[in-house]
């Protein structure tokens, strides 16, 4: 069935769902803290539902009294193990926490679950039973905590205390890992230090670090490559709000940078704004994809920033370059804009009349000639003729070129002619299948010669024939 899909423009104002990311954060400190804490802003997703679930299931108690607000009193700190999962469980019967599908989940509440010397199950459903674990595994054994798993997938189950001391994990993969020991190994009994191997995902590590920094726990590090976390601290409990999702408002502010209505020009001789407006973004977030707004600004959008409120509309935008090793979430969002970016031969052309071209390695020094005029080129190495020189004789001269006052021709489009230090290119020879078809040609030209004389014959016939009756 086809559709047919007719560009629009959008407008308006719109408020991004809270960050799941902070939240989840959020909630696994508040389970430790000792007394209540009030989280407001939270907008229910499945990732902030599984959290909340894994709390209770610990002890904590979740109370809802305004939509959007949580106020969270601690489960117990994990030195004595969780009031949840001890209460009513034999001391070999181990607690489940079921994840859901959150992968944040599952490596930031393993290394908590670790903290209690109560056996914890770490399961889930769906894609998250697929997804290695093994990165886990290892640093949680060194770190004295009994471990096991399935393969290293989920369902996990670990037994602490988990007692501190000197780890090292990798961080190519994911920071989430690292999210879990910081949060955790300040309840350990021990100081702890965590060297970490080519960390991604820097920002969600400051994430982790200022919420942890709220709620009254020390975290210092090297270069992000040494973690030191001292030992026997204590959360103490916060009220905070979530901020807005970066990561959601990207998408909606590059809608605003390439289908909103351009703007205008106003009474002040600026531009009037009549693009997308998104509230509830904190301008110097720790979030990773705050640098949305940088790439758009790099694209050539027009941005215009009030507070925690951001407005995107649509002018011409540009080709960019933009690193976002930090930031993977914003490549789909990237995406869109370059998909919006003019193409090379729809843009004007430029003061020598030749339009931008791509960047190609072997057009290089081609493209350097066309971009000044024949008059002015001179040869690379022997440069403006003197006035008694004798004229150069260049290797074009065979294509009909003059050169006789010392100027470079155009090189000739194609690639057979000598170039710096290399030989000359032999001339293409003529591909098999074309001597193929030539003989299929000749084969069937014989074929029809012989049918035309067969006819003939026949013909012959028939008029003798034809003679003998009368």
């Amino acid at each position: 069935m086809d559709r047919l899909i007719i560009p629009g423009e959008v407008s308006g104002e719109v408020d991004p769902p809270s960050s799941k990311s902070y939240a989840q954060r959020a909630i696994a400190a508040a389970l430790l803290a000792e007394g209540t804490s009030v989280l407001s802003g939270i907008e229910m997703c499945d990732d902030t539902a599984a959290a909340l679930r894994v709390v209770q299931t610990l002890g904590a108690r979740v109370e809802n009294p305004s939509p959007g607000t949580y106020a969270i009193t601690g489960g117990g700190n994990g030195r004595g193990g969780f009031t949840g999962a001890s209460s009513g469980k034999e001391r070999d019967e181990a607690a489940r926490l079921d994840i859901g599908e959150s992968g944040l989940s599952t490596r930031l509440f393993t290394p908590i679950a670790a903290l209690s010397h109560t056996p914890i199950t770490i399961t889930g459903h769906g894609s998250i039973l697929t997804r290695p674990m093994d990165m886990m595994l290892g640093p949680l054994r060194t770190l004295g905590v009994e471990v096991t798993d399935k393969k290293g997938h989920l369902p996990i189950t670990v037994r602490g205390p988990m007692r501190g001391g000197e780890v090292e994990i990798d961080g190519s993969v994911s920071s989430q890992f690292l999210t879990g020991l910081l949060v955790a190994l300040p309840l350990a009994v021990s100081d702890t230090t965590v060297r970490v191997r080519n960390l991604r995902s820097i920002p969600y590590i400051d994430m982790t670090i200022d919420l942890m920094d709220r709620f009254g726990v020390d975290v210092d590090h090297r270069d992000y490559e040494e973690f030191y976390i001292p030992g026997s601290q204590t959360y103490t409990p916060a009220t905070l709000t979530i901020e807005g999702d970066w990561s959601a408002a990207s998408c909606l502010l590059v809608a605003g940078a390439t289908a909103s209505r351009a703007g205008g020009g106003n009474a002040h001789g600026g531009l009037s704004c009549a693009g997308v407006t998104v509230k509830n973004l904190n301008p110097v977030s720790l979030q990773a994809d705050v640098m949305i707004v940088e790439a758009l600004s790099r694209a050539g959008a027009h941005i215009e920033q009030t507070g925690n409120t951001i407005t995107v509309s649509r002018r011409e935008l540009r080709a960019f370059s933009f690193d976002a090793t930090d930031c993977p979430d914003l490549f789909r969002a990237g995406r869109l804009v370059r998909g919006d970016v003019r193409h090379h031969r729809d843009r004007p052309p430029g003061p020598q009349g030749v339009r931008p071209r791509r960047g190609h390695p072997h057009r290089v020094r081609q493209a350097r000639h066309h971009r000044r005029p024949l008059r002015t080129r001179h040869h690379a190495h022997h440069g403006p003729r003197a006035g008694n020189d004798p004229p150069f004789k260049s290797r074009f001269a065979a294509h009909g070129r003059r050169d006789g006052d010392g100027r470079q021709p155009r090189r000739p489009p194609h690639g057979n002619v000598a170039r710096r230090g290399r030989p000359e290119r032999p001339a293409p020879r003529h591909h098999p299948r074309h001597r193929v078809r030539l003989k299929i040609l000749l084969r069937l030209l014989d074929r029809l010669r012989q049918i035309k004389e067969l006819n003939n014959a026949l013909k012959g016939h028939n008029i003798s024939a034809q003679g003998n009756a009368q």
